[in-house]
């Protein structure tokens, strides 16, 4: 094979022997394939000058065959390796005959581009190198698409920031960076309050917009070594290395908090935003802090944060993980109680106010923990709402409390009716009529044996929707009573669009009876607006004669409380007060 390793195509004569023919074919054969690779091919001697090449070289270099031939190798370099990539490449080629792996080289624009090549040895009879064979790929496309998937991979879509699975990486990194130089490292988690709100009432897009804005002032806000990063929804964490005092980053948090609490125009309309921020802060020695303790940590910093109320900022403390423990074995409690039957009901009376006739009696669940016994309402009931047990923990109770109905309704008075209390979550829920409806016919339970009692804020949050659920139900029999009623924000606009019955005075405007004379005011004032609007009364929480003596004067017509009696079991309901 000649050094320039051009081929060229001969027509055999017709004496010409077989073999010789074969020859002739194959040459041509090989030239042919030769020019209609896909893929560029380059033939080079052993000094590295160009022999010959193929179209597709000359596509995917912009460099002519004229050009290239007799041009060193060398043309096409992007000078992007360093000397000891191409060292190590002839090193290679020349004891294995062959190389393979990506390159970057230069196009005849000066565009730099990234190629996979083979180079194969071509030897003569006695096995020594004659040519260098390499044949290569344009991989731009490839490299753009692996780049775009890295980006995903690491990288928020919407902001640009880190995504979570990153800023975990960065965290180690920064973590054993603090360890190694015995510096302080904090963590910030911040979480938007109300952001559900934004986008349910102003749309996605806007709430786009102003998780947007959110990264904005969060990275003008801090150092360039400083790294931030979006972790899920609404909530940026930040991730402050080499800090001083705990008093620095509180006082940067505080910056954070008041920049993001400004104003801004998103799409025509003006948003208020403020965030709630958790802060743990790891210092030199704590080397049990790995990047999921950390997060967890930061994670309880910010829900107490967020119980505080919008815009406060929580550093976390060893007593906040002790009580997400709690927490959480109270949760987990709470989601067998259902399973193992734990929770039962009691019963409260509601008297006439006279005293002397039983009216109704009100639900209360409880719970019997068999290891911690019964476990106080207050401290169960929160956690079902924000669990959202409420709502398969309301369906038992009301199903319950239709049964013991049906049971009494026998033997209780006319008029006797079984309170239930509906929580905000219950009421949100889409199918709540038909659950209503099913409870019912599978107890064989009349509506009119059942009143639901919910609050001022949970009617408030969707008036119309509310309104037409609680007209659904009252059609069943059901009666509706505004619990706590006086503690809320609704107005009497508000609620004549409801199908009302009665209305509950809530029992921090009684305990102070009949001393306090602006509570003495607001009980008469609600006795006035309930007698106006023809609706019931019942005044909760009277535990004393000289309560229920002002209450009978004021002319509320039912009571509930201690005085009568605290709930009782079924059992002892009964026995008391329907014998």
């Amino acid at each position: 094979m000649d050094g320039s390793m051009q081929v060229r195509a001969v027509q055999p004569p017709p004496t010409e022997a077989p073999e010789a023919t074969s020859h002739a074919l194959g040459d041509n054969l090989a030239r042919c394939v030769f020019a209609a690779a896909s893929c560029a091919v380059m033939v080079t001697d052993t000094g590295g000058r160009i022999v010959d090449v193929n179209p597709a070289f000359e596509r995917v270099t912009g460099h002519s065959r004229e050009a290239a031939v007799g041009q060193p190798a060398s043309l096409l370099s992007s000078r992007r390796h360093p000397g000891e990539f191409y060292r190590d490449l002839w090193w290679t080629l020349q004891e294995s005959g062959r190389w393979e792996g990506e390159i970057w080289d230069r196009r005849a624009s000066g565009e730099v581009y990234p190629k996979w090549m083979t180079i194969d040895t071509v030897r003569d009879e006695r096995g020594r190198a004659r040519l260098y064979v390499a044949v290569f790929s344009d991989i731009s496309e490839r490299k753009h698409h692996e780049s775009e998937r890295a980006l995903l991979a690491h990288y928020d879509p919407l902001t640009g920031l880190p995504n979570r699975s990153h800023f975990r990486d960065q965290l180690a990194h920064e973590l054993g960076v603090a360890r190694r130089r015995q510096r302080a490292l904090a963590l910030l988690l911040v979480d938007v309050d109300g952001f559900e709100r934004i986008n349910d009432s102003l749309g996605f897009a806007v709430g786009d917009l102003l998780l947007l804005e959110v990264a904005r002032r969060l990275r003008a806000s801090l150092r360039s070594s400083d790294t931030v990063a979006r972790l899920a929804g609404d909530e940026f964490a930040v991730l402050l290395p080499d800090v001083a005092r705990e008093g620095d980053v509180a006082r940067l948090a505080g910056i954070v908090r008041d920049k993001l609490a400004e104003p801004c125009e998103l799409d025509g309309q003006r948003v208020y935003a403020e965030v709630s921020i958790g802060i743990v802060l790891c210092q030199p020695g704590d080397e049990e802090l790995e990047p999921a303790r950390l997060l967890g940590d930061a994670h309880l910093a910010l829900r107490a944060a967020k119980e505080a109320g919008g815009g406060s900022v929580r550093f976390f403390a060893k007593d906040l993980g002790h009580r997400a423990r709690e927490r959480l074995a109270l949760e987990t409690g709470l989601r067998q109680a259902l399973e193992n039957e734990e929770l039962l009901l009691h019963y409260q009376p509601r008297m006439a106010c006279c005293g002397d006739r039983v009216a109704g009696a009100e639900a209360l669940v409880r719970w019997r923990h068999p290891e911690r016994g019964l476990v106080s309402p207050g401290q169960f009931i929160p956690l079902a709402e924000e669990t959202g047990l409420i709502v398969p923990m309301g369906d038992w109770i009301l199903r319950q409390a239709c049964r013991q109905a049906v049971a009494w309704s026998a033997i209780s008075p006319k008029d006797f009716r079984v309170a239930v209390n509906l929580s905000p979550r219950q009421l949100a829920q889409p199918d709540l009529v038909q659950r209503v409806i099913r409870i019912l016919e599978d107890e064989g339970c009349s509506g009119q044996l059942i009143e639901l009692e919910i609050t001022e804020s949970g009617i408030m949050d969707d008036l119309g929707e509310a309104a037409r659920k609680l007209v659904d139900l009252t059609e069943l029999g059901i009666t509706v009573a505004v619990d706590d009623f006086g503690t809320g924000y609704s107005s009497l606009a508000h609620l004549k669009r409801f199908p009302l019955h009665a209305l509950k005075v809530d029992r921090s405007f009684i305990r102070d009876l009949p001393d306090d004379k602006d509570d003495l005011a607001i009980v008469h004032a609600i006795t006035a607006l309930a007698d106006a609007l023809g609706l019931s009364l019942v005044a909760e929480g009277v535990e004393t004669q000289a309560q229920l003596t002002v209450l009978r004067t004021l002319g509320c017509p039912q009571i509930q409380g201690f005085i009568f009696g605290r709930p009782v079991a079924p059992q002892a309901f009964e026995a008391h007060w329907l014998s």
